[in-house]
């Protein structure tokens, strides 16, 4: 059983649907709603779109202004056991800002790696380069192209 978890979403409208969500399906332990994204540094940038279909952009002020934060700021003094991520074509970044805390609590991994060609082989190249004793599988979960996810599991 999960004592707590943590749910990050950047856009506000999909937090505000992650927050009736978390309260309607009544899941076991602390579910905790964080309206901020991660990235591999703190700060404020943009999301462009909503929904699925949302992206957070590098460059230039379109879309609604979001708070970012890293991995290893949130969980500082906050021990991990699983990662999970689907944020839309952020997780190279987002893993680039929890590598301490990843190295610190070896947590299981699964992360989407189909939201562009590079993160199919770059996200694996940088766990394999940062991370020691880990084994790596990729298994795709849908008749389409999406929800391909690689899981990192220690050894």
């Amino acid at each position: 059983d999960v004592e707590k978890w943590f749910c990050f979403e950047t856009n506000s409208e999909n937090y505000r649907q992650l927050v009736r969500n978390s309260k309607k399906n009544g899941f076991k332990g602390e579910q905790v709603c964080i309206n901020k994204g991660l990235w591999n540094e703190s700060g404020v940038m943009h999301v462009w779109g909503s929904g699925t279909s949302s992206k957070v952009v590098e460059a230039g002020s379109q879309g609604e202004a979001v708070e970012m934060v890293t991995i290893d700021e949130y969980f500082k003094d906050i021990p991990v056991g699983l990662i999970k991520m689907d944020i839309e074509g952020a997780e190279m970044n987002a893993l680039k800002g929890g590598m301490e805390v990843i190295k610190r609590d070896r947590p299981v991994l699964a992360v989407s790696i189909y939201h562009s060609i590079e993160d199919y082989y770059g996200i694996l190249e940088l766990m394999v380069r940062n991370l020691k004793g880990y084994r790596y599988l990729v298994r795709h979960h849908s008749m389409v192209f999406c929800e391909t996810v690689l899981y990192a599991i220690p050894k």
